[in-house]
């Protein structure tokens, strides 16, 4: 499934606004694996790093 999916820079292409400010959106968001299939995220609980 994963030969399919988008890559993070394919998927947001301009800088993503949090905290007041912008930041490289794959820098924020990781892949997570998820009963549906394969997604982006951050900040959830199952984040390696939590971003709260």
């Amino acid at each position: 499934m994963m030969e399919v999916m988008s890559s993070c820079e394919e998927l947001f292409v301009e800088k993503c606004w949090w905290r007041n400010m912008f930041y490289d959106c794959c820098s924020l968001f990781e892949m997570q694996k998820t009963e549906y299939g394969f997604c982006y995220s951050f900040n959830s609980e199952t984040s390696q790093y939590r971003r709260s």
